[in-house]
């Protein structure tokens, strides 16, 4: 459930849902945009925007007062920055490998 929550702002926003104009360059967040009123909190109407968001308002509303602050939305809904992958040595001899080499038989 925790990682269905983590996506669930991106989805959001790359569904298309939540499209509001903004200041040129001024990007939006997805709780400002979810926001509708700019109370500096998300209610339950305004939830509704989308289902997953809908479905999940009640865990996320940690002290259940039924409106999501920026610090309950961030620790629900906010995705995990994807580390960067790690290239491959160019050369097998720098690997960190622990492997020991191959040994010549006694003759």
């Amino acid at each position: 459930m925790t990682r269905h929550l983590a996506f669930t702002a991106a989805a959001l926003l790359a569904a298309g849902t939540l499209a509001q104009a903004q200041a040129p360059g001024e990007p939006a967040s997805v709780f400002d945009t979810i926001d509708a009123d700019h109370s500096g909190s998300i209610s339950i109407e305004e939830a509704k925007v989308s289902s997953v968001l809908s479905q999940n308002f009640a865990a996320a509303d940690t002290d259940g007062d039924n409106v999501l602050t920026r610090q309950e939305f961030d620790a629900s809904f906010t995705t995990a920055q994807p580390q960067p992958a790690q290239p491959a040595p160019a050369d097998p001899s720098e690997s960190d490998s622990t492997t020991a080499p191959p040994t010549q038989p006694d003759q």
